[in-house]
């Protein structure tokens, strides 16, 4: 999901294996939120392998369809996927996959498995209202960095004329202030260079995360960076790539948005229920 969509926020659920008829089957869910799409896409599977057709006769879309999603923050019509930035993935695994035919294109509806999949869906809606309220307050604290960085360039002008010295770097002092990470990109050509600055008063361990078109030498298409400092610690990731990098900014994981400066935060969850 995080390679093919881009999503600014992923979780997934996979919940205890259960039996139907005697039969044993998993239910795996993954959703990617802040996607290029108007309407939420499902995306099924069973065994591992993609079902293309028969998406309104499956109990796998039903399940996603009886599901509240404005109770999460989405918009949705009754009965209907919801409208949203949003990819849906659904994994049923077991020993005897229950198909509505032969030509095994959908999910017939047992109580068992459409009770399992809605559970795991609500888990990742949860999981998504508690990123989208947390967003929220993050833009509000924003709003109050705006002023500050519509008087700090002035004042730095100022300082600079009087001083004779070059401008400073606004958005690193606005961090400064704020209590932030703050991650500035430098790329010349096909050379790049990340510039990471801890200015929080604790220990920050996260991932920086960079997609390229092409390749980033030694990583591939996708190249991932453990980061740990200490306040007030800075270090410097270089690295050569080969095509365009696909993020305007480098992603975090690990990480608040409220506590990232110069980077967007990237929510990975991951549990089991």
């Amino acid at each position: 999901l995080i390679a093919e969509f881009k999503p600014e926020f992923v979780c997934a659920v996979t919940r205890k294996p259960k039996v139907y008829s005697g039969n044993p089957f998993l239910v795996e869910v993954g959703l990617a939120y802040g996607v290029n799409v108007e309407k939420a896409v499902v995306m099924r599977f069973a065994n591992k392998i993609p079902l293309l057709y028969q998406q309104s006769g499956c109990a796998l879309t039903k399940a996603v369809e009886s599901v509240n999603w404005k109770a999460y923050g989405l918009q949705q019509s009754k009965g209907e996927l919801p409208s949203a930035p949003l990819v849906i993935l659904i994994h049923l695994a077991s020993t005897n996959i229950p198909y509505t035919s032969e030509s095994k294109e959908a999910i017939a509806g047992i109580p068992e498995i459409f009770e399992e999949v809605k559970l795991a869906l609500q888990e990742v809606g949860r999981r998504l209202k508690s990123y989208l309220d947390k967003k929220r307050a993050v833009q509000e604290k924003r709003k109050k960095e705006s002023v500050l960085l519509k008087i700090i360039p002035l004042i730095a002008k100022k300082c600079s004329e009087i001083l004779e010295k070059e401008e400073i770097d606004v958005e690193r002092v606005v961090a400064k202030i704020m209590g932030k990470v703050y991650i500035r990109r430098e790329i010349d050509r096909n050379k790049a260079k990340i510039l990471v600055a801890n200015y929080t008063k604790s220990r920050k361990s996260f991932k920086i995360y960079e997609f390229c078109d092409g390749f980033i030498h030694t990583k591939g298409s996708t190249a991932v960076w453990q980061v740990d400092l200490k306040p007030n610690e800075e270090i410097t990731i270089e690295y050569e790539f080969v095509g365009e990098i696909r993020n305007a900014k480098p992603l975090v994981e690990g990480l608040d948005l409220e506590l990232v400066s110069g980077a967007d935060a990237l929510e990975i969850e991951d549990r089991v229920y």
